[in-house]
C-alpha cells in the first residue's frame, strides 16, 4: 500500500518516508535509502527522514554518513531526545566518547525518562580515562533513582517474600536472562558454562530476549533444560513468570548492555539474584545480590564499592574457543627483519588513550609495523582518520595495516601476520584477548582502574603470564619494547601458549563450571539459613 501511494502522490514525502522505514526493517537497505532520499529531497526541513538515514548508514557502517545525517535531524528539530541518543551512538562507535556523553546527557536532559539514555551514559564511562569507581557509582545511583526504585513498580505484590523451599542440598533451579542467546560475543563467555552444568544438580531456565534467532540460539536452547522466549513481555509479566517458574537464583548475563532486563532485577522476582560474565562490572542495584568476578579485577580491597557481595572466582570468566580454530603459525618476526603488533578490539575501544599509546611503542621500535582489524574499518573514511592520527605522530601510513571485517576463520587466521598484541585502554579486551592468546599471540595491557580495563589481566594471570600486566602507560611502552626485542622467547611462547591455556584454569571450562555451581549452592546455603 505504501508504495501505491508513492505512485499515486509522488510529491508525498510522508508516502516516501514511510516506504523508507518499512524497507529497512525489512532488510532492504539499498531500496530504503532511495525512498529516504526521495522523501528528504521532497521536504529537507522534515527531521524524522534525516533520522531514518542517520540509522541506515550507523547499520550499514557508514559512521561519518550517519553523523551528517543525525546532525541534519537536529539542524531541523534540536529538541529530538532520540536523535541526541543516536548521534551519541555514533560518537561511540568512532571512539569520540566525550562527545557522546555530552549526547546521552543531551538526550536525557530532554527526556529525564530515556533509560537507554541513563545506561548509555554509564557504559560510556567504560572509555574515558580517569573514571574512577565512585564516577560509576554515581551513575548507578541516578539510573536506580529513576529507573529501579519501587516508585515506578505498578505492583507491589511483586516484591512479596519467596516462599522457595529451603533445603539446602536439594536441586536447584537457576534462570539466565539474556538477549544474548545467538551468535554474539557475551554467548561465547557465558556459553561454556551453560553447556557445561551438571543437569543432576542445577536445572537450567534461559529467559531469552532474543528478537532474531539463529543457530547459536538453537544450542543454547539445547542447554537449557526449560526456555522461555520473553522479548515480548514487560517486566511484570516476566517477573510472574520466575516466580510461577520458581526459580531459586536469577543471573543476569547482560548488567547494563544492550538488551538487559535489570529492572526485572529490581523487582526480586527469586530470592537470589547474581549478575556475571555478559558485562560484569556491576549494576549498581540493591536488590542485585551478587557479582561474580575474580581478585584480578575485584581485588579484595575494593568490594565495598560495590552494591552486590563480590563472589571470586578463578577468572573472569572462560570462554571456550571457536569450533572452527586454526591451527598457530610461526612467528611472523622470523621472516621479517622486525616485530609486528597488532589489536583486532572494536572501533569503540580505539580511544585517543590507546592511539598515543600505540604511536609512543611503534616510535620506540622504528622497524615494527602495527595491524588493526575490525568491522568499523569497511568504512574507508575511518581507515583514514586512524591513520591521520598516526601520522600527525611522525609514523608513516606504511607501518599501520588496517583490516576490516571477514569470515571468523579469516579473521582468526589474520592473527597470523600478529607477534606480539596490543591491548586497548582504559577499556581492555575481553574475547578479542581470549582469541589472541589461543592463536599464540601475548597481549601486553595496562591495568585499568575499573573492571572493563581488567580483564586481560585477568586472562594473563590465569595463564601465567603476569609480565605483561603493565601498571602505568610507561611501562606498558617497556613491555612491549621488551617483548619486541626477544624473538627467541616470542618464537617459543607462541608454539607452547595454546598447549599452556589448555593446562591453565583458562582452558579448563568444566573445572570452571563445577566452580560457579560451587557457588551457587554455597549462597543457596545462607539463603537456606536465613543469613542472606
Amino acid at each position: 500500500m505504501l508504495a501505491a501511494a508513492c505512485i499515486d502522490y509522488p510529491a508525498s514525502a510522508e508516502a516516501h518516508h514511510m516506504l523508507g522505514v518499512v524497507l529497512l526493517e525489512l532488510g532492504r537497505p539499498g531500496e530504503a535509502l532511495k525512498s529516504l532520499v526521495t522523501a528528504r529531497d521532497l521536504d529537507p526541513g522534515r527531521p524524522g527522514v534525516h533520522d531514518d538515514m542517520g540509522a541506515l548508514f550507523f547499520t550499514q557502517g557508514y559512521l561519518g554518513k550517519a553523523l551528517e545525517s543525525y546532525e541534519k535531524a537536529l539542524a531541523c528539530d534540536g529538541a529530538r531526545a532520540e536523535t541526541h541518543n543516536n548521534l551519541g551512538a555514533v560518537y561511540t562507535a568512532m571512539g569520540d566518547h566525550e562527545n557522546a556523553l555530552a549526547s546521552y546527557r543531551k538526550a536525557l536532559e530532554l527526556d529525564p525518562g530515556m533509560e537507554m539514555a541513563q545506561q548509555n551514559i554509564i557504559l560510556s564511562l567504560d572509555y574515558l580515562p580517569h573514571i574512577d569507581i565512585e564516577t560509576r557509582r554515581n551513575e548507578w545511583a541516578r539510573w536506580c533513582g529513576r529507573f529501579a526504585t519501587p516508585t515506578p513498580i505498578p505492583d507491589a505484590s511483586a516484591l512479596r517474600p519467596h516462599d522457595n523451599d529451603r533445603d539446602p542440598e536439594r536441586r536447584l533451579r537457576v534462570g539466565y536472562v539474556s538477549a544474548d542467546f545467538k551468535q554474539h560475543s557475551a554467548a561465547r563467555v557465558f556459553g561454556g558454562v551453560l553447556a557445561h552444568h551438571d543437569h543432576d544438580a542445577v536445572e537450567v531456565i534461559c529467559y531469552s530476549g532474543v528478537r532474531g534467532e539463529d543457530e547459536q540460539t538453537a544450542r543454547f536452547r539445547d542447554m537449557a533444560d526449560h526456555w522461555r522466549g520473553v522479548f515480548h513481555l514487560s517486566d511484570h509479566q516476566l517477573a510472574d513468570m520466575v516466580r510461577e517458574d520458581g526459580v531459586d537464583i536469577l543471573v543476569d548475563l547482560s548488567g547494563h548492555s544492550g538488551g538487559n532486563r535489570l529492572s526485572l532485577f529490581a523487582r526480586r522476582p527469586a530470592p537470589l539474584q547474581v549478575t556475571a560474565w555478559g558485562y560484569a562490572a556491576g549494576t549498581g542495584l540493591a536488590a542485585m545480590d551478587y557479582l561474580f568476578a575474580d581478585e584480578c579485577v575485584i581485588p579484595p580491597p575494593e568490594t565495598g564499592n560495590y552494591e552486590e557481595t563480590i563472589v571470586h572466582l578463578p577468572c573472569l570468566f572462560v570462554a571456550e574457543p571457536p569450533a572452527d580454530l586454526p591451527p598457530v603459525g610461526p612467528l611472523l618476526a622470523l621472516t621479517q627483519n622486525a616485530v609486528t603488533f597488532g589489536s583486532f578490539n572494536r572501533l569503540p575501544k580505539l580511544t585517543e588513550t590507546t592511539l598515543a599509546l600505540w604511536a609512543e611503542v611503534l616510535a620506540a621500535v622504528p622497524e615494527s609495523r602495527l595491524v588493526l582489524k575490525c568491522a568499523e574499518f569497511n568504512d574507508q573514511a575511518q581507515r583514514r582518520r586512524i591513520a591521520g592520527f598516526f601520522a600527525d605522530r611522525g609514523i608513516e601510513d606504511a607501518r599501520v595495516e588496517m583490516m576490516g571485517k571477514t569470515p571468523q576463520r579469516e579473521h582468526l587466521e589474520a592473527y597470523a601476520r600478529v607477534d606480539v598484541g596490543l591491548d586497548t585502554a582504559p577499556y581492555g579486551g575481553g574475547v578479542t584477548t581470549l582469541d589472541a592468546l589461543w592463536m599464540g599471540v601475548p597481549v601486553v595491557t595496562l591495568y585499568g582502574a575499573t573492571v572493563p580495563g581488567r580483564g586481560s589481566a585477568s586472562f594473563l594471570n590465569a595463564v601465567g603470564l603476569p609480565q605483561y600486566v603493565a601498571r602505568t602507560p610507561a611501562q606498558y611502552v617497556a613491555v612491549a619494547v621488551a617483548a619486541a626485542a626477544d624473538i627467541k622467547e616470542l618464537a617459543s611462547l607462541r608454539a607452547g601458549l595454546r598447549e599452556r591455556i589448555e593446562q591453565s584454569p583458562l582452558g579448563d571450562m568444566a573445572a570452571y563450571t563445577r566452580e560457579v555451581e560451587a557457588a551457587y549452592r554455597n549462597i543457596w546455603r545462607q539463603w537456606c539459613a536465613g543469613s542472606s
